[in-house]
């Protein structure tokens, strides 16, 4: 199994002066979505092509 590390939390400013949530993801995990994107879309992009 695969074990990417957490993603980064960080807060920007709201308009209305709160704090927003903004979660960054670790790039061994931006890797990893991109390469099992990639798999399924070469599985699926048959499956969906019009003729």
């Amino acid at each position: 199994m695969i074990s990417c590390p957490l993603v980064r939390r960080s807060y920007i400013p709201k308009e209305n002066g709160k704090q927003g949530p903004l979660g960054i993801p670790a790039l061994e995990d931006k890797l990893v979505q991109l390469g099992c994107a990639k798999i399924l879309t070469a599985i699926y992009e048959q499956d969906f092509v019009e003729n």
